[in-house]
């Protein structure tokens, strides 16, 4: 019997007080790091050498002191180091929950890294074995125990719950395109390799990042929550002591990306993160859980991991922040949470999506402290009281509780330990944890402040710091300042040290805390009222014409009030003109509105004010001057020769530029054209300085302006005209007759003549035939117009007959040709009367012709023609009617002769000149009626073959 006390007494000897700090020291994101104290509190680690976009583990001993950290591709040892063989891992970087650290259950020395690939890659989940006894204590991992192959594919979750048995651990992870989880066991003999398989809860198919997500399990074992980026949220009852899994419920559904999730303390309250909308709540009590959902969060930074700390708070990581926030009081419903987004500064490390994962046991033992102020009844409050047979609070001030979740009040500042010992069928555990009773301070007030400011201008509320805290040190309080009451009491939405704030009265409230404990606290409010500062749009500058050349002129000030106010309401500010700036300033000697210079150029100044508040103005300036109106002389008409008789021409007013400038010059002083006044006055529609006109004569319009004020201008006008050429009425062509002249007369008028043979009168004789020309002009007021015309002189003759060629024979088909020689223009004619161009006489009967040629200048030579025909037939009967055949018109050919043979070729007559009848007889006797033949011998040569007929 006292040999089983002994053993009962050693076992709880060897199981008395120990801390539980594994969860001490944390690496994240690119080298980001904390260290967890004792008090509670967090110190930013910087020499972690860890770079990861998502998952990560840390492991430290129960003391607090680090072993090893891995991002799941490479394992650093406490010094910082790449473990010995503790690089290429198969996790990834951008893997949610990319490794998580477990202890083999009954061994001091050796550790299971698991890993999981990102996205369902092949890699799936793996686990690789350190031994920490290794290369010195600093641990290596076992090279046949490296990247063991557990299960493939699967998602990026992984969660870890310690069995029933207090000893052993749960593996779970989840597969792709289903809804099964795997649960693996953990014991001292190693990992099993058939898992418990689960069907339950959404099935998460592949795509739109849907592989990412959490497992987390509550820290007693019970719960399990699960998230999709595929906005699925779900919670379970886990039987740590089977591995099953049951009651599957969805808190959250629909767009969206749900990422983190994390238990609080107590297990009453669920968190989850949303990147893209923010923080929420979820109370596991609740009847309806899905319908008990509280936003603790809804800024625009990027929400990532949850994790909870040996604190009993809950850590969230905000992606490229260098600060993380908190969930102070995590097992408080809605915004009694407490929740800060800028808790904890990484020391200018910066912070990804993702935090360490822990076994969830680790944080089961701790407890929460509330209202540590000076003066509040401060609560004590164990995380779970499972398991739990007594406990003992020593507050750190002399006195003791043995109450579950005591209360105390502290009687002065200060720093306290709290040493929490349980008793558990376990054993005795003790948790250490200094806290800080801080005394509340005073906010002073601040009076209602007035400023004239641009909208949305940012306005230093610091500056009010040391009137708000008068004499308190700023070393033990700070002054924050936001929006709203609710915002200041609950740490929300805290406003920058300078903030933009509107046109008009905003209530600013700020609060005083203690720089130990931002809860010990007073919140108070002012006014500020903020007028707006008017803009003054630069105005233009006003320059008028010295219209009287006497350096004087009246100036409106007031038409560049509308351009100095601009777009702002013109009744909610005044403005006023002043000489200078200083007047402008005090706003004083105010120059009329309608004002007449003293300078020929002065800077005048306005001054816009708010109406509301008159010291709320803007000052601006314009100068105003004079400008010399142009000088305007006359100018003459201005003619042209008409070139292309049409009474049009290209005028190039640029020639006349600089005699209208005449002395003004061409820098100060420009030149435009118009075609009426009207565009001329409204400089509009101005014509091309090579201009043609348009109208004979037409009216110019010209614009002298003032190159530095246009609307400085004189206009003047004038004239052009388009002059006609002379008209030189001779003919292009005279002819005389050989061995004569020609006279060709211009007509009177012209200004001079030039005649290309030499001769300058109005008339000139030619002798020779040839190309000659005349050029005249005429004189008008300003311009001489010539004219040249071409013409040509010949030569004729009369003509000289050379044949006439006679086409005859017929009754009335004859033609006459007619050849002459010479060199005039001839015509011809048969009867002197009607001539005509051609040489041939068509269709004519037989007979006797007088061929006439006639040249126009040199006269007529004629010549007789005849036109032969014969008889086609005759009655030798002495009736004294066609006795006898002959040929018509012999008697003009003398030497003609004629042939007549009967039908057999027989020569019976030749007709001469002597006697050029037949008279039917052959040697005295009567031929016979018949048919006769013919031939005609002509003196040309020419002979004609033909018959008749001979009648009785």
């Amino acid at each position: 019997m006292k040999a089983n006390i002994k053993i009962i007494f050693f076992f709880l000897l060897s199981l008395n007080t120990y801390s539980q700090k594994e969860a001490s020291n944390w690496y994240f994101g690119v080298n980001a790091g904390l260290k967890f104290n004792d008090d509670g509190s967090t110190t930013p680690l910087t020499d972690g050498q860890l770079v990861t976009e998502e998952g990560c583990a840390s492991l430290s001993d129960t003391n607090g002191n680090l072993l090893f950290y891995t991002n799941g591709i490479t394992v650093y040892n406490k010094n910082h180091q790449v473990m010995l063989n503790g690089s290429g891992l198969l996790g990834h970087s951008s893997t949610t929950q990319s490794a998580t650290i477990v202890q083999k259950p009954n061994s001091s020395n050796l550790f299971y890294v698991f890993t999981l690939d990102y996205e369902a890659h092949p890699n799936g989940l793996r686990y690789s074995v350190i031994d920490l006894s290794l290369d010195g204590g600093l641990g290596g991992i076992i090279p046949s125990q490296k990247n063991i192959s557990v299960i493939t594919p699967t998602l990026e979750h992984l969660g870890v719950a310690k069995h029933a048995n207090k000893t052993d651990y749960w593996i779970v992870t989840h597969g792709v395109n289903s809804n099964i989880f795997y649960c693996y066991l953990l014991t001292e003999n190693g990992l099993s390799t058939t898992p418990v398989t689960n069907s339950i809860g959404a099935t998460i198919n592949l795509g739109g990042f849907a592989e990412a997500g959490f497992i987390k399990l509550s820290p007693k074992g019970d719960k399990m929550a699960f998230t999709s980026t595929t906005n699925i949220l779900q919670l379970f009852d886990f039987n740590n002591e089977t591995g099953v899994i049951t009651n599957a419920q969805t808190l959250l559904t629909g767009s969206g990306e749900t990422y983190g999730c994390e238990f609080s303390p107590n297990q009453n309250v669920l968190y989850v993160s949303n990147p893209f909308s923010g923080i929420f709540q979820f109370n596991l009590l609740a009847s309806n859980i899905p319908n008990s959902k509280n936003t603790i969060y809804n800024g625009n930074l990027f929400a990532g991991a949850l994790q909870l700390g040996i604190n009993g708070k809950i850590y969230v990581a905000f992606i490229n922040q260098t600060k993380i926030g908190i969930i102070h009081e995590p097992n408080n419903i809605g915004s009694t949470c407490n929740f800060e987004f800028d808790g904890v500064d990484l020391a200018n490390k910066v912070s990804k999506s993702g935090l360490p994962s822990f076994i969830t046991s680790f944080f089961i033992t701790t407890f929460s402290v509330k209202n540590l102020c000076l003066g509040d009844i401060t609560e004590f409050l164990l995380n779970n009281t499972e398991g739990i047979l007594s406990v003992h609070w020593d507050f750190g001030d002399g006195t003791t509780s043995i109450a579950l979740n005591p209360t105390h009040s502290y009687t002065s500042v200060g720093v306290y330990e709290v040493v929490l010992t349980v008793t558990t069928l376990e054993g005795i555990k003790t948790t250490h944890k200094n806290i800080t009773i801080s005394p509340i301070p005073i906010a002073n007030l601040v009076t209602p402040q007035i400023r004239c400011a641009e909208s949305g201008s940012l306005y230093d509320l610091v500056q009010h710091n040391p009137d708000i805290l008068g004499t308190q040190a700023d070393t033990q309080f700070g002054v924050a300042y936001y929006n709203t009451a609710e915002n200041a009491q609950n740490n929300f939405n805290q406003l920058p040290n300078t903030t933009l704030l509107p046109i008009g009265e905003k209530t600013i409230y700020y609060k005083v805390y203690n720089l130990n404990n931002i809860n010990c606290s007073t919140i108070s409010s002012f006014k500020i009222t903020t007028y707006k500062k008017p803009t003054a749009t630069q105005p233009n500058d006003l320059y008028l014409c010295d219209e009287n050349d006497d350096a004087t002129e009246t100036f409106n000030l007031d038409t560049n009030t509308s351009q100095i106010i601009g777009s702002q309401n013109p009744t909610n500010y005044t403005v006023s003109y002043h000489l200078s700036q200083s007047d402008a300033t005090a706003k004083t000697n105010e120059l009329p509105l309608m004002y007449v210079n003293t300078l020929s150029e002065q800077t005048i100044y306005a001054r816009i004010e708010n109406n509301l508040y008159t010291s709320c103005y803007t000052i601006t300036s314009f100068k105003i001057g004079l400008y010399k109106k142009p000088k305007v002389i006359t100018l003459n008409k201005i003619e042209l020769c008409d070139d292309g008789d049409d009474l049009k021409e290209e005028f190039n007013f640029v020639n006349y530029t600089n005699q209208i400038l005449q002395a003004q010059e061409t820098t100060n002083y420009s030149v435009s054209y118009y075609s009426n006044l009207t565009d001329a006055i409204q400089n509009i529609n101005f014509i091309a300085e090579n201009f043609i006109n348009t109208t004979n004569p037409q009216t110019i319009y010209t614009r002298i302006s003032n190159t530095n004020n246009t609307d400085c201008f004189k206009v003047l006008t004038f004239q052009i005209e388009v002059m006609p050429k002379p008209i030189i009425n001779i003919n292009e062509n005279y002819t005389f007759c050989e061995d004569g002249y020609i006279r060709v007369d211009a007509p009177l008028g012209f200004h001079s003549y030039e005649w290309s043979n030499g001769a300058s009168s109005s008339s000139s004789l030619f002798f020779q035939e040839g190309n000659y020309s005349l050029k005249v002009k005429k004189q008008y007021n300003s311009v001489i117009c010539e004219t040249v015309k071409n013409f040509t002189v010949k030569k004729s003759s009369k003509a000289k007959i050379i044949n006439i060629d006679v086409s005859d024979w017929s009754e009335n088909s004859n033609n006459i040709n007619v050849f002459v020689e010479g060199f005039g223009a001839y015509k011809y004619s048969l009867d002197n009367i009607t001539y005509q161009d051609s040489n041939t006489f068509s269709n004519i009967t037989s007979g006797n012709y007088t061929v006439y040629i006639k040249d126009a200048i040199c006269g007529v030579v004629s010549k007789e023609v005849f036109v032969l025909n014969y008889n086609k037939y005759f009655t030798p009967n002495n009736d004294g009617f066609n006795d006898f055949w002959y040929i018509q018109f012999y008697s003009s050919e003398p030497h003609l002769t004629v042939e007549i043979y009967d039908r057999y070729g027989k020569l019976l007559k030749i007709l001469k000149k002597s006697n050029f009848y037949w008279d039917g007889n052959f040697n005295n006797n009567p031929c016979p009626a018949n048919d006769y033949w013919f031939i005609v011998k002509r003196e040309d040569g020419k002979t004609h073959k033909g018959h008749f007929t001979l009648k009785r």
